[in-house]
């Protein structure tokens, strides 16, 4: 029941119903305040969104209560205006004393290190402050950009006593001794990998390898090398709302990438609100939710466990959530669902990582359909793909990481790093204590299994990214063929078993062992996760999203080994097979293409992807050798052929890259 009034009748003589402005305010009002009494029911609430939901009272519900107030006089409803008053003052009074409570609770669980010990001595002065050596050399090392002045202002002390120490200490602050020519011969290497980088991944491309080089001097470079690169990347200007959690850990967004799920991989991934840190990214041959819950724990482990998070309402997410309420606690949005819109930290983190290195890969796989007889429809031929590039995808995925978090941000925390901002906000603003993670699932029992009236949306607010018509530059075209990805069935169940113990806790224990007190325990603990589980389907808009399905062409392991000791043979030999566009003599006339058009949407001219020999030649000539092998392989394995095991390349593989077998 809402605790604004419905409107009474109007008894103005001049009037015989309320305008429907008025009626429109009343609506938007109701729905304002109803959402900030269910806000005010949850144990703990989130000073973010409380204070946001105070400022909303503030700046749209009073004054269209003021503006509502003399059509209302005329009509005979004053009393209406002084209950409604009366009931937004006492939900801001109680918006107020949530916020004050969230902060005290916060400041309870909050560490603070502090690298600086006092020093007092017998004699008249001041104590002397020591500021830890172990955390100066940590925060000057060469893969940081913290300014010493930054450093100071962190450690609350003057710039001078930090140069000081750092003296004392004899912590190098200098720049690498690297001349021009030696820059640019970095900046080109780099510039292989990562042909639109900019200045700021470029520079932390430096620091990942422990050099500390002038900013002026890599933005010459970048001129010198990529001038063209440079005039075009500054006309990229993007505006940004803004966007403010407290401290490292309050807030991660997770999601998952689609681009590759043609080819039947998908990348999942994690960032913090607070720095912009990509805590997790990893690609994987599956979208289940236990796929998408083992990345969320190894972040855990890596990064601590975070304060909330949130994530769409696609059917991956369930076991996260169901992880979150379970170690953070309920009624608190330990874990918040909604839609892409809501989630735009990780979803603005997508365009870089499809700039980094997952655009290539998709015209690289696009390549291999067009010209080197790859079939997305044909399961095996997805088996073997993912076998050989899966590894690399996941190693430029580690990479992209790496530098991301070395990157030096713009808007708020511009010329910081994620990394030094992580470091820094433990001296500043300190990290959350994990002392959820400590109580057992039994205390939190009593809270689970009671399921309130799923909150009714739109049609349009499913939470599902992008609609089908976005005209985004990543996004791909549609495709009706038998490769497309899937959508799970809607009732599919969820092994908890499986599922969780085998993902949070360790292995799924074996059946047959341990005490009968111990399986009651795990029986508990599985039953506590189902109806934390079931108590999250009311958020889930669709099933998780399946990838193109693939399937070893093997029966056992050691006719795949026979398979793998085969191929590398015939790698050794130098081989390229005829007839699959491959060989030199294949492109005498206009060489071997070192780039693809990537079409990107209906109403958009296409992008053009660059592919360097280099780097994606010798991939290209390992997928035509590897299908070569295993078609051979498996035509001799269906003929009979006893030499498909014998884990010997045929005579003909060992002719050289001109044999026309």
């Amino acid at each position: 029941m809402s605790l604004i009034p419905s409107l009474p009748p109007c008894l103005a003589e001049d009037q015989e119903s309320w305008s429907g402005g008025l009626f429109a305010a009343h609506t938007q009002i109701t729905n304002l305040c109803d959402h900030v009494s269910r806000l005010l029911l949850q144990e703990e609430g989130d000073r973010v969104r409380l204070s946001i939901c105070k400022d909303t009272l503030e700046r749209q519900v009073i004054p269209l209560i003021k503006e509502m107030a003399p059509e209302l006089r005329r009509g005979g409803a004053w009393s209406w205006v002084k209950t409604t008053c009366a009931e937004v003052g006492r939900m801001k009074s109680g918006l107020q004393l949530a916020i004050d409570a969230d902060t005290e609770r916060e400041h309870r669980s909050v560490t603070v290190v502090n690298p600086i010990a006092i020093e007092r001595s017998s004699g008249p002065g001041r104590p002397r402050k020591v500021i830890s050596k172990s955390w100066l050399e940590e925060t000057f090392a060469p893969y940081r950009s913290i300014t010493i002045q930054q450093a100071a202002a962190a450690l609350g002390v003057n710039r001078s006593t930090v140069t000081r120490y750092m003296k004392s200490y004899g912590i190098d602050y200098s720049y690498a001794a690297l001349g021009d020519e030696e820059i640019d011969q970095l900046v080109r290497s780099f510039k292989l990998e990562r042909p639109n980088a900019g200045i700021r991944h470029v520079h932390s491309f430096f620091r990942a390898n422990w050099l500390r080089v002038q900013r002026s001097r890599i933005i010459d470079s970048l001129h010198r090398v990529d001038a063209i690169g440079a005039a075009l990347r500054r006309n990229k200007a993007v505006e940004r709302r803004v966007y403010s959690v407290p401290r490292p850990n309050h807030l991660w967004h997770i999601d998952g990438h689609h681009k590759l799920i043609r080819w039947g991989m998908v990348l999942h991934g994690g960032i913090d609100g607070h720095d912009d840190a990509v805590v997790w990214m990893r690609a994987s041959n599956n979208n289940r939710p236990a796929t998408v819950l083992r990345g969320f724990v190894r972040a855990v482990k890596i990064f601590g466990l975070p304060l909330r998070a949130r994530g769409d309402r696609g059917g991956e997410n369930i076991l996260v959530s169901a992880y979150m309420i379970l170690l953070r606690g309920p009624n608190r949005a330990s874990f918040m669902f909604g839609s892409s819109t809501r989630n735009q930290k990780i979803e603005r983190v997508w365009v870089d990582v499809g700039e980094g290195f997952v655009r290539r890969w998709r015209v690289f796989f696009t390549r291999l359909e067009g010209l080197h007889g790859l079939v997305a429809s044909n399961p095996t031929h997805l088996w073997l793909l993912q076998e050989l590039f899966l590894g690399d995808i996941n190693r430029d995925a580690d990479d992209w990481t790496r530098h991301w978090n070395m990157h030096k941000l713009s808007g708020k925390h511009r010329n910081q790093t994620p990394s030094d901002i992580r470091h820094l906000a433990r001296v500043t603003v300190g990290i959350y204590d994990d002392d959820y993670a400590t109580v057992h699932p039994d205390l939190l029992s009593e809270h689970y299994g009671v399921a309130g009236a799923p909150k009714l949306r739109r049609r349009s607010q499913t939470g599902a990214g992008h609609s089908e018509d976005t005209d985004d530059e990543d996004e791909p075209m549609e495709d009706k063929s038998d490769g497309e990805a899937e959508q799970e069935e809607p009732r599919e169940e969820v092994d908890v078993g499986k599922a969780w113990l085998g993902t949070s806790a360790g292995e799924v224990p074996e059946s047959g062992t341990g005490s009968d007190s111990e399986d009651e325990d795990d029986d508990e603990d599985d039953d506590l996760v189902a109806q934390i589980i079931a108590s999250q389907e009311s958020n889930i808009r669709h099933a998780a999203v399946k990838v193109a399905r693939h399937s070893n062409p093997f029966e056992s392991q050691e006719d795949e080994d026979a398979f793998w000791a085969i191929l590398e043979q015939v790698s050794n030999t130098g081989f390229l097979p005829p007839h699959m566009n491959i060989r030199s003599d294949d492109w005498e006339d206009i060489g071997y293409p070192t780039y693809e058009n990537l079409v990107v949407g209906r109403r958009k001219a296409p992008l053009r992807v660059e592919l360097p020999h280099e780097l994606w030649l010798p991939r290209a000539e390992k997928w035509c050798r590897a299908v070569s092998v295993l078609t051979r392989i498996l035509s001799q394995g269906d003929s009979g052929s006893e030499s498909s095991t014998s884990g010997e390349a045929p005579s003909d593989y060992s002719m050289g890259t001109e044999s026309d077998s």
